[in-house]
């Protein structure tokens, strides 16, 4: 479980060639760590776009896309309430058609929020 804490941590902190070396190493991208967080929401949440790069590089790295948070937020979603352009641009780069439509859900939900709350 070390391994997944220090692949997190990495990503955190923005170190596109650690994170690399771990994922060479056998660390699953599919495993969060003690906060729920996994490693692309990590790098998302930090603004980490060259992480978030190394890890859309690796095999099967569209379920990763899929991945939420305790809130229910994708990497996607992260990064645009982060205001982290280069990160929305690249997800949506490598393909977000999922993550748009977890996004018109969420604008969804909010509408209805709303409405109830005028209501």
């Amino acid at each position: 479980m070390i391994v997944y804490a220090v692949l997190t941590a990495a990503c955190l902190g923005g170190h596109s060639d650690s994170v690399v070396e771990l994922l060479q190493y056998g660390a699953n991208v599919a495993l969060p760590n003690a906060s729920g967080m996994h490693p692309l929401l990590c790098a998302a949440t930090a603004g980490e776009w060259q992480v978030v790069d190394a890890l859309l590089a690796v095999r099967q790295s569209t379920s990763q896309l899929k991945f939420v948070d305790r809130n229910g937020r994708t990497a996607l979603l992260v990064a645009a309430a982060g205001g982290h352009l280069t990160i929305v641009e690249l997800l949506l780069s490598k393909g977000e058609q999922f993550l748009l439509v977890c996004v018109m859900h969420h604008i969804l939900l909010l509408l209805q929020l709303l409405l109830i709350e005028i209501f």
